[in-house]
């Protein structure tokens, strides 16, 4: 089935809002094992999992920004990791 952006659930509180603020807080507002959940979603959201996983199927309208949205996760995850949360 194809994909398009509104089609993944992102990790915001408000998925119309995508940004390194908004999902790093997603992650530390749990109040569940930051540390634990981090390292479980990198697994998920890591450009080399994702993208070979998903990308194919998102339409090519979209294809960019969900790259784009990925890599910014990615990002937070690890910068999440590296501050020991």
């Amino acid at each position: 089935d194809p994909l398009f952006f509104g089609d993944i659930p992102w990790p915001t509180l408000d998925a119309s809002c995508i940004g390194e603020k908004e999902v790093k807080h997603f992650y530390t507002s749990s109040g569940k094992d930051t540390r634990q959940m981090v390292r479980a979603e990198l697994l998920r959201w890591h450009p080399d999992k994702f993208g070979p996983k998903y990308l194919p199927r998102v339409q090519l309208c979209d294809r960019d920004r969900v790259k784009e949205k990925d890599d910014l996760v990615s990002r937070c995850l690890n910068e999440l990791m590296n501050v020991g949360h």
